[in-house]
């Protein structure tokens, strides 16, 4: 749905500037499951949203955009569009960036296309890396979805600055981000292991422990099921960046 909730979080770089003084620059990431937004009108209220807003960065997932459409978000949007394509009815990732956000450098690497999409970028003194992230629905689709997004941490170096976020489409502790069990036990595990292996943060979750809050609902049967499938994480010596996360409506 255009009106689910997303997920926004502002980081904090501290550095020491040549007057010896500190100096502080903050910018806000976000991400948004679009289900969808070929239409013109849709496409809109998201520009519009983002300016509100100040969002400097947003992840996208579901764009549901093809090579024609790109060019489309183009021309709309005047700030930088990175889109990775999955066909015109499911899928697809992309990130937008402000106008006045602009990397000085991208490199990009559609690592499963549609699903996740890498970029190195380089901001003033610092190496940003940002993981997009929409993960397949099925226990086997997934686990080499975070095998190989294990892979691409492994390629990170400890001066990188990396942002996986997105829409997982499975939970960490079904007992604070589901109101009903994990259907995805294998792909959860699997999860974990990343999550373990690669010394990960949820930076939602670090900041609001044992809170309950949801990015996602389906009703069937008059039953309403909620989740918290769209998530940040970061390398745990990285989270003091963080000034703050939070799930908007």
């Amino acid at each position: 749905m255009m009106y689910s909730d997303y997920l926004l979080f502002i980081v904090v770089f501290w550095w020491v500037g040549f007057s010896f003084l500190h100096k502080m620059e903050s910018f806000k990431i976000a991400s948004l499951n679009l289900n969808g937004a070929r239409e013109v009108e849709k496409r809109a209220l998201i520009y519009q949203m983002l300016k509100q807003k100040k969002i400097d960065v947003i992840f996208l997932q579901e764009t549901h955009s093809d090579h024609i459409l790109e060019t489309e978000w183009r021309r709309e949007w005047k700030g930088e569009v990175i889109l990775s394509h999955g066909t015109s009815m499911s899928a697809g990732v992309g990130f937008l960036f402000s106008k006045a956000f602009t990397p000085i450098a991208i490199e990009t690497e559609h690592v499963i296309k549609g699903r996740c999409l890498l970029i190195k970028t380089k901001f003033d003194f610092f190496s940003m890396v940002f993981i997009n992230i929409y993960a397949p629905t099925t226990n086997a689709e997934k686990k080499r979805f975070y095998e190989k997004i294990g892979e691409r941490l492994g390629d990170c170096g400890p001066e990188d600055y990396v942002f996986i976020g997105g829409d997982f489409n499975c939970t960490e502790n079904e007992f604070l981000d589901r109101n009903h069990a994990e259907p995805h036990p294998i792909a959860q595990h699997v999860l974990k292991q990343l999550v373990s292996s690669h010394g990960l943060v949820d930076v939602w979750r670090r900041m609001h422990a044992g809170a309950r809050q949801y990015t996602w609902s389906h009703i069937v049967d008059s039953k309403i099921s909620l989740a918290r499938l769209d998530r940040f994480y970061c390398f745990k010596h990285h989270f003091n960046v963080f000034k703050t996360c939070q799930i908007l409506p």
